[in-house]
C-alpha cells in the first residue's frame, strides 16, 4: 500500500511542474483533411510517434506529451552471436510486435526490410479495440496500423481470404472468423453462388498461419455452409470483424 502513495507522490510532482501537456499542433499533412462531425479534430497526438521515429527527445510545444521513454534491452551487433549481420540494433520489439514485414522476396521485399526493417507482426490488436474507434477518428490509424508491406506491389488485399474454386458454379464468398488463439473458428457464408453441381474446393490465402482446412456444402445450386475440417494455427487476429 505504501508504493501507492509513493506513486501519488510522483504523479502530483509530474502535474504541478506543469511541463507535460498534450501536443498543440498536428501534423502539417492534416491540414488537407476535411473534419468529421462527432469525430476528434485531426490529432497533434501524431506527433507522439513521429518523435519517436525520429529520435526526437528534444522538449517542447509538439514534444510535450510524452512524460517517460522507455528503452529496451538489445543484443550486441558487434560481438557475439550477431555480430556483423548488417543488424544496426539487434531486438525483438519491433520485430514482434511492428507493421507486418517479411516478405523476402518480390521487387519490393528485400528493398522494404532493407529500408523499414523486419517484422513477423506477430502481436496485434484484436477486432475488438479496433471497433472501438468512431469512423473517421484518425487517432485508430496511428495505433493501429491497417496496412502491411508487400513484396511486389502496392495495393490492398486482405489480411485473410477464404478462396473457393472448381464445383462447376460461380459467385460464392466467405468469410473467415478467427479465436483470439489464432485458429479459425469458423466461416459465414456471405453470397451461396450459382451453378454448383459438387463441392468445390475450400482454401485460406493469409499474411499469417496455416493448416486450416474446410469442406462446402452445395444445396440447389448454391453454397450453403462451409464446415472447418482443421482449425489450423497462427492465423491473424487483427482485422477479423466480428
Amino acid at each position: 500500500a505504501s508504493k501507492y502513495q509513493e506513486a501519488l507522490f510522483w504523479a502530483n510532482k509530474v502535474i504541478t511542474s506543469g511541463a507535460h501537456r498534450l501536443n498543440a499542433t498536428p501534423l502539417a499533412i492534416y491540414s488537407s483533411f476535411p473534419s468529421t462531425p462527432n469525430v476528434p479534430a485531426p490529432p497533434a497526438y501524431s506527433n507522439v510517434f513521429t518523435n519517436n521515429m525520429q529520435n526526437n527527445v528534444t522538449y517542447g510545444a509538439n514534444n510535450a506529451e510524452g512524460i517517460w521513454d522507455a528503452a529496451f534491452l538489445s543484443k550486441s551487433n558487434v560481438t557475439g552471436a550477431y555480430a556483423n549481420t548488417g543488424f544496426v540494433v539487434t531486438q525483438q520489439l519491433g520485430a514482434l510486435m511492428g507493421i507486418t514485414n517479411n516478405t523476402l522476396s518480390g521487387s519490393f521485399g528485400q528493398s522494404n526490410i532493407n529500408t523499414f526493417g523486419f517484422s513477423t507482426g506477430t502481436y496485434r490488436s484484436f477486432a475488438r479495440l479496433y471497433n472501438l474507434y468512431e469512423p473517421g477518428d484518425l487517432r485508430r490509424d496511428w495505433n493501429i496500423s491497417p496496412y502491411l508491406f508487400n513484396g511486389n506491389t502496392n495495393g490492398r488485399a486482405p489480411i485473410l481470404s477464404v478462396v473457393i474454386t472448381g464445383g462447376g458454379g460461380t459467385g460464392a464468398t466467405a468469410t473467415a472468423r478467427v479465436s483470439n488463439t489464432n485458429r479459425i473458428t469458423s466461416i459465414t457464408v456471405d453470397n451461396g453462388g450459382s451453378g454448383y453441381t459438387t463441392a468445390p474446393t475450400i482454401s485460406f490465402v493469409s499474411t499469417a498461419g496455416s493448416g486450416a482446412t474446410a469442406t462446402a456444402v452445395v444445396t440447389a445450386g448454391r453454397i450453403t455452409a462451409i464446415n472447418i475440417v482443421n482449425q489450423g494455427s497462427g492465423y491473424p487476429t487483427s482485422y477479423d470483424r466480428p
